[in-house]
């Protein structure tokens, strides 16, 4: 008999495959090819390189915001399909103007903080997903995905803001950043506790030209990180 915990666990996975896409473990799809580009066939779970999220605010002479420069953000198409269904609403126009002028973020990095004992030592396992982006002129516009896994260790002894670890073997690519502050006293903590945050950035060099086309072959899909700390002994 299945359990509701089970459908619960199915759904889940039914949504992370839908909206992020597979993962490593994911064998049966993690060599997948898309008719369409990976950011239009998933909604999330991407990183986009940092270079188009720090231009997202930039403007033009006449102070007017192109959307191509918003690192493939659209406008909201909401109060547009309002009004070419002609429907009765005094706020359409307003929601337009709106729609127009409003921003989408997308994220070039991920994180997670936790409290660690100083002087311990982090295993690190990164995995993501490059889309290869089809040959120009090719009859079949396929992306051909290529699963990305890497292992690093991080020795973390005191409070302290690390370098960029690159994941790639160059600082212009995938990399960890951890920062790292005593733990809060006041909240019970010893002093050779650590409150530490682990960040995966997306340093990529970005494309001249900022559609998503172009955009996609240099966004780490599907990341995800995953951290082992084994108690060290004196």
């Amino acid at each position: 008999m299945t359990t509701s915990a089970q459908v619960r666990a199915h759904l889940v996975d039914a949504l992370h495959s839908d909206l992020i896409g597979p993962g490593w473990d994911d064998t049966a799809r993690r060599h997948e090819h898309l008719p369409q580009p990976p950011s239009v066939w998933y909604t999330t779970g991407f990183l986009v390189p940092h270079v188009f999220e720090q231009e997202a605010g930039r403007t033009t002479e006449d102070e007017q915001l192109y959307f191509a420069d918003l690192a493939g953000e659209e406008p909201s198409n909401g109060a547009s399909n309002r009004l070419e269904k002609q429907e009765k609403d005094d706020d359409a126009n307003d929601a337009l103007d709106q729609a127009n002028t409003r921003r989408s973020w997308f994220p070039s990095s991920l994180g997670l903080s936790f409290i660690l004992e100083k002087g311990s030592t982090l295993e690190a396992t990164v995995t993501w997903g490059d889309y290869s982006a089809p040959a120009d002129g090719a009859e079949d516009k396929i992306w051909s995905r290529t699963p990305r896994r890497q292992t690093v260790k991080i020795s973390i002894d005191r409070p302290d803001t690390s370098p960029d670890i690159p994941l790639e073997g160059q600082p212009q690519g995938l990399c960890l950043r951890w920062i790292a502050r005593p733990a809060p006293s006041k909240l019970g903590y010893p002093s050779d506790q650590l409150s530490v945050s682990l960040f995966l950035l997306n340093k990529r060099e970005p494309p001249q030209t900022k559609q998503i086309r172009n955009r996609d072959p240099v966004t780490a899909f599907q990341a995800q990180v995953s951290l082992r700390c084994e108690r060290i002994t004196a």
